[in-house]
């Protein structure tokens, strides 16, 4: 099926605005808890990850560069959320780790989180959610494709 180009961009301009919409739901569930989403999703590749997170791995998990990571750490260690550590082997190597009493705000807030997924996802059925997990990483992945062509 061939659509032309009205359709395309408007279909174009649906995703963009649902992200736009998850985004700023995301920010005002987090908000509560005194997370911003860059903080909430540093903690959650924490927590997600296998064994002592370094900011390498975090970086890895939620698609940002190594520097990126480590700017948004240096303003989480200043408001007390984690707490970074040096490698003995290698100081290059940073370890992360909540600071204290975080790990708890965390787990209300990961609650919440997971709330706004389930009632956001309610009214597709399982099979539409596989669905659309199927086109939205086919989509992910031509634009990942066109960016790495503009790289070179």
């Amino acid at each position: 099926m061939v659509m032309d180009s009205k359709s395309i961009l408007g279909v174009w301009l649906t995703v963009h605005r649902t992200h736009d919409v998850l985004k700023d739901c995301e920010e005002r569930v987090l908000s509560v808890f005194g997370f911003s989403q860059e903080q909430f999703l540093v903690l959650l590749a924490m927590e997600t990850h296998v064994g002592v997170p370094r900011v390498t791995d975090v970086a890895r998990l939620v698609g940002r560069s190594v520097n990126s990571v480590s700017m948004i750490v240096d303003r989480m260690v200043k408001a007390n959320l984690v707490k970074r550590s040096r490698s003995r082997e290698d100081r290059r190597t940073v370890y992360l780790k909540y600071a204290n009493g975080v790990e708890d705000k965390f787990e209300l807030a990961l609650a919440a989180y997971k709330g706004l997924a389930i009632e956001a996802m309610a009214p597709l059925s399982p099979s539409d959610r596989l669905m659309l997990t199927s086109r939205l990483e086919g989509l992910q992945r031509a634009a990942t494709k066109h960016a790495s062509r503009m790289d070179s």
